[in-house]
């Protein structure tokens, strides 16, 4: 399985506290345990980012502004079932855990084909 030569996953999530919190949680609930999930801190303004690579998985955080809402961009490979599947699980994580999650996933064609809503 190939991945997409570009992003098919747009969205975002807030979080007001230190990322790794979010790490930690990832670790344990995603079910693809060979997922690699690292934070970055920036040296320049102490800003943080997690990223999430995979072999089916690649995604990057960016924070969008001062109210923790960062950008949460990537790419999924597979079906279309296998993509929303990889975004549902993300997204209920984050969800249940009060990141307040929006997800966009699109398809080659770049047609938006699912919308996730928290």
């Amino acid at each position: 399985m190939n991945m997409p030569n570009t992003n098919n996953v747009y969205g975002y999530f807030t979080s007001r506290s230190n990322l790794e919190k979010l790490a930690s949680i990832f670790k344990r609930r995603l079910s693809d345990h060979n997922v690699n999930i690292v934070v970055n801190k920036s040296h320049y303004d102490g800003t943080q980012s997690i990223q999430l690579n995979g072999d089916k998985i690649e995604f990057d955080s960016t924070l969008f502004n001062n109210e923790g809402r960062y950008s949460f961009n990537g790419a999924v490979a597979g079906s279309e079932s296998e993509i929303y599947e990889v975004v549902n699980e993300i997204f209920t994580i984050l969800k249940e855990h009060k990141f307040k999650p929006v997800f966009e996933v699109y398809n080659e064609s770049f047609e938006c084909i699912a919308e996730f809503k928290s």
